[in-house]
């Protein structure tokens, strides 16, 4: 179990036109995580470190983060206890 606090960031890599919009999750500085939504944030996937994308079973944006205001952002509870579930944490 890590107790490394889980937090959420807007992905480094370039969005253009429709494409998705990317955040990664990280454990403490590690990278562990990679949740996604289309522009109109219907359809929402994550991907574990090098792992297949899936369908989110938590659902769209605003239940993982429901802000994207750089001072604001961060995951919401029920985000982190699904994350640290699917991550094996035991928490």
């Amino acid at each position: 179990m890590d107790d490394a606090p889980l937090r959420i960031a807007h992905a480094a890599d370039a969005r253009t036109g429709f494409a998705d919009y990317e955040y990664d999750i990280f454990r403490g500085d590690v990278p562990v995580a990679r949740y996604g939504h289309d522009y109109r944030g219907g359809e929402h996937w994550i991907r574990f470190g090098d792992g297949p994308r899936q369908e989110c079973a938590l659902g769209p944006v605003w239940v993982f983060a429901p802000t994207t205001d750089a001072d604001r952002f961060q995951l919401t509870p029920e985000a982190v206890a699904w994350l640290r579930q699917q991550l094996g944490d035991g928490r």
